[in-house]
């Protein structure tokens, strides 16, 4: 029987498993019976993304139990099957790929800006009438970042790569001669440790503080908001955010003020929305909204304003 876990991140940007199931088939009926015991695992509360590989089973069984949960692909086993779909021996494929892969992955176009792009190298390397690249692109909105990127929290996982890990991590337990008792057992004992190191790394975070590498008051706060390890993300945008952001451009709309932001690393203009009166802030990189993470230029326009604490509304609890 296949071992199929459910896995996800946690707060400490470490896989954590939900639960598991054991299927004899891997069919529709099957999947259907999966997706219903684990909905009732977790007290009826569905996630809100399920990310799988395109296998029929699954995509025939997910509609049938999620009503809410947005189902997306995963990106990775997406663009794998590229070198079947256009084949490696096409003297272009290198530029091809490099092109594609550099809209597929990037989080920091719009929709639109994507959907030209894509036209753009189709027609260029004669791809547009393949079967293949249209049902990609036809099913764009469920694995592609520039599609996701208005998504709460949808940029915190696109692969199920994190659940390729998992399944090595359960491997140190497993047996194949093994009896269905036994691999309960081992199961059972691999909760048990992946438990138990997360109580440790959540002692840590609560008994030790990250070195602060800037001047701003913000950073320091935000290391005691923070788990250690989602800190690192945000002191990497506290840093960039003094050396790489300038106003190019400042309105006043009543009470909001939009500043242009120009990102010196990326070499593009951003804009922020900010009210002095509730410290909220949002940008049009949509980091915040993708990953619960403030990005370098909402924490410039925070610092130039005085703000020196994360407002509640932008940390995002687990």
């Amino acid at each position: 029987m296949s071992f199929t876990p459910f896995t996800g991140d946690d707060n400490h940007k470490r896989s954590v498993t939900f639960c598991g199931a054991l299927v004899a088939h891997e069919d529709a009926d099957s999947f259907k019976w999966v997706f219903t015991r684990f909905l009732a695992a977790m007290g009826g509360k569905e996630p809100k993304y399920i990310i799988t590989d395109q296998d029929l089973g699954i995509l025939k069984a997910v509609p049938l139990v999620f009503k809410t949960a947005r189902h997306r692909y995963c990106m990775w086993h997406i663009m794998n099957k590229v070198p079947s779909k256009y084949g490696m021996t096409r003297d272009d494929y290198s530029v091809f790929v490099k092109k594609l892969n550099a809209i597929i992955w990037d989080e920091d176009i719009e929709a639109t800006e994507f959907d030209a792009k894509w036209e753009e190298i189709g027609r260029e390397h004669n791809v547009n009438n393949i079967d293949g690249f249209q049902e990609m692109y036809a099913k764009r909105k469920q694995w592609v970042m520039a599609h996701c990127r208005d998504l709460d929290m949808g940029g915190v996982m696109r692969t199920i790569q994190i659940s390729e890990s998992e399944n090595s991590f359960f491997k140190r337990f497993e047996s194949k001669s093994g009896t269905l008792v036994e691999f309960s057992m081992r199961f059972d004992s691999a909760m048990d440790q992946q438990r138990h190191t997360q109580k440790q790394i959540d002692n840590c975070n609560r008994h030790t503080f990250p070195v602060i590498s800037t001047h701003l008051a913000i950073e320091v706060h935000g290391a005691q908001v923070y788990s250690h390890k989602v800190f690192e993300e945000f002191q990497e945008e506290a840093k960039c955010s003094i050396g790489t952001c300038k106003s190019r451009g400042f309105t006043e709309y009543g009470s909001l003020e939009v500043t242009t932001v120009r990102d010196a690393n990326r070499d593009k203009n951003y804009e922020v929305t900010y009210c002095p009166d509730t410290l909220k802030a949002t940008c049009s990189c949509r980091m915040l909204e993708r990953k619960g993470i403030l990005c370098r230029h909402v924490i410039w326009i925070y610092s130039s304003n005085g703000v020196k604490i994360i407002p509640e509304q932008c940390v995002v609890k687990r």
